[in-house]
């Protein structure tokens, strides 16, 4: 699914297919943005290159949100086909080491891989003639990462799944989904004391790690989520 001219939505609920992941298509390079959890989310991620005529594009980097399986399950294959795996540092360890952290969920066997760089706490750095902010948003896991960049001219926020959108309704709107609280790290303090700051962040598009991206006013379903910690998590 293409979103913007530069932005594509490859896998994920679109797709009928668990865990969101996205593309960044600049300087003929492209970035990903986590990969999904199995076979089934790795074949849609390159169906969805070829359909949209990416397939020859190096991926040059991959932007991990956090480590659990329907994030990172399909990560050692982009690793083998010489793509960067960027994670937070704490989640780095999942990644290379598997276990409990990675599939709390006991669903199905992880293949570890490399991870190029870890990220401690908030930094700035620039890929392929993109700059990017992470953030770092404990709670959901323990290095949980949330990614601020531009594109296309508008201002972008990829949340993993430390807040994503619930589908609207005709009676209640937008709301606000909050990450799953019996994955092995959850921290309800981090996590109220994660949405809190990232109140900060105004961006137009909101890029979840579950459900439909939001195009307009994305910002708001962070704003949303702290409110839901605010009455779920005291």
């Amino acid at each position: 699914m293409r979103l913007t001219d530069n932005l594509y939505m490859l896998s994920g609920s679109a797709y009928g297919v668990i865990g969101n992941v996205y593309a960044i298509v600049n300087d003929q390079k492209m970035i990903m943005i986590d990969c999904g959890q199995d076979q089934t989310g790795l074949d849609t991620i390159l169906w969805s290159l070829n359909y949209h005529g990416l397939e020859k594009l190096p991926i040059t980097h991959m932007l991990i949100t956090h480590m659990h399986i329907d994030h990172t399950g399909n990560a050692w294959y982009f690793a083998e086909q010489g793509t960067k795996i960027i994670a937070g540092a704490s989640d780095a360890n999942g990644i290379e080491q598997g276990g409990v952290l990675v599939n709390d969920f006991g669903m199905e066997n992880y293949t570890t891989c490399k991870v190029d760089t870890r990220l401690e706490g908030d930094c700035e750095f620039t890929l392929n003639g993109i700059d990017f902010k992470a953030w770092h948003m404990p709670g959901h896991t323990n290095g949980g990462m949330f990614y601020t960049f531009t594109l296309d001219h508008l201002s972008m926020v990829a949340t993993g799944d430390t807040v994503f959108p619930e589908p609207a309704r005709f009676d209640k709107g937008l709301a606000a989904a909050l990450g799953w609280e019996g994955s092995y790290e959850f921290d309800r303090k981090k996590y109220m004391q994660s949405l809190e700051r990232a109140l900060q962040i105004k961006a137009q598009v909101l890029l979840g790690g579950h459900g439909m991206p939001i195009m307009r006013n994305g910002s708001h379903v962070i704003g949303l989520g702290y409110k839901k910690t605010l009455k779920e998590y005291r």
